[in-house]
């Protein structure tokens, strides 16, 4: 058995919030909690489901492509990242090296 708290409740300078665990080393003051409708006694019945879900990774891209205008002049900057090339309408180059040759 646990005593789980409805409300939330400030014990031993920790604040309880609710379905948060109460200690219960004190019978009173288990009892007065009860009787004030502040706890309730539960059982410790674990139940851990069949399959746990996966978590799927998501990010956000860091900052924002734009421009600003600074506060202190009338020159636009770029603020956060840089826009991908295929956003900035770059086109891709061959390489610059010498092909090799065959013998």
């Amino acid at each position: 058995m646990r005593l789980i708290a409805k409300r939330p409740i400030l014990y031993g300078n920790k604040q309880y919030e609710r379905g948060d665990r109460l200690p219960a080393f004190k019978a009173a003051y288990c009892q007065a909690l009860v009787e004030a409708g502040s706890a309730v006694w539960e059982d410790e019945e674990i139940t851990l489901p069949d399959k746990a879900p996966k978590a799927v990774p998501l990010t956000a891209p860091a900052g924002v492509a734009g421009l600003a205008t600074p506060a202190a002049g009338c020159e636009p900057d770029l603020v956060g990242r840089v826009p991908s090339p295929k956003a900035q309408g770059a086109v891709k180059q061959k390489g610059k090296r010498a092909p090799k040759s065959k013998r």
